[in-house]
């Protein structure tokens, strides 16, 4: 059994620009740095040899790569060759954006669209009390940098 865990990683900018589509036709960069919030991937022997066995929010149960619904998963799969990415907005999220700034954020983002995602703000020390009270009706997540990347936590 393999549990390895990686943070979760914060692009500040240049998010689309580490897509073959964009950098074979124009020069790219990305700004992004990792937090102290993980994502944990647990392998361990099946005791079906001819299936892949799949969980996180759903589970799937297939009998070949292609058959996998999950894209991320799906293409790690068949790049290690193991056996048997849009940011959108809308009026509601801008309106929330012009309240944060309002109360001394300096700046923000949207984030982690594809598991639900967040409004991520850049708020002086000073300021984050107000900037909390003005969204209200959000909840907050403190997080802080992870500086040592992905990491085996524990392998048998």
């Amino acid at each position: 059994m393999i549990v390895s865990c990686a943070p979760f990683r914060v692009s500040f900018a240049g998010g689309g620009s580490d897509v073959v589509q964009f950098y074979r036709r124009r020069r790219g960069a990305v700004l992004s740095c990792a937090i102290a919030k993980y994502a944990f991937v647990v392998v361990h022997p099946y005791f079906n040899a001819a299936k892949y066995h799949l969980k996180y929010a759903r589970t799937e149960l297939v009998d070949r790569i292609e058959q996998i619904e999950h894209p991320l998963l799906r293409e790690a799969l068949r790049m290690m060759k193991i056996e048997p990415g849009v940011e959108i907005s809308n009026a509601a999220i801008d309106g929330l954006y012009e309240r944060a700034r309002a109360a001394g954020a300096l700046g923000g983002k949207i984030a982690g669209a594809g598991g639900a995602g967040f409004l991520l703000l850049y708020c002086p020390k000073p300021a984050q009390a107000r900037v909390r009270e003005a969204l209200g009706e959000l909840q907050s997540l403190d997080f802080r940098l992870d500086w040592g990347g992905a990491r085996i936590a524990f392998a048998q």
